[in-house]
């Protein structure tokens, strides 16, 4: 993906991390997460780590209004600044992914 496509798409204020790496290693739980556009989707609810390597591989989304749960992978976010994270999908696409049921 370029620079210029992702600074494009995040928004004012919000530039990509240099690395995917830091980027990950900034990830917590209850930081907000918005969509193309700036437009909030929801907070993570947690983080989805590989077995074989600990590495995040996805953040779990919480959509607060209908509590709903889905998984979207962690090479999607394309920022993380202060307590928010940008993500490369709209909230309608955001809405198509399945929904994770409750343990």
């Amino acid at each position: 993906m370029d620079t210029e496509r992702v600074s494009e798409s995040i928004g004012p204020g919000l530039t990509p991390p240099e690395n995917a790496t830091d980027r990950n290693d900034r990830l917590e739980a209850e930081m907000w997460v918005l969509g193309e556009h700036g437009k909030s989707i929801g907070t993570i609810d947690s983080l989805e780590r590989d077995e074989a390597t600990g590495q995040v591989s996805g953040i779990i989304v919480r959509r607060e209004i209908v509590s709903q749960r889905r998984l979207v992978p962690v090479s999607l976010v394309t920022a993380v600044t202060g307590r928010s994270v940008q993500i490369q999908m709209s909230r309608a696409v955001f809405r198509l992914l399945p929904e994770l049921k409750d343990a």
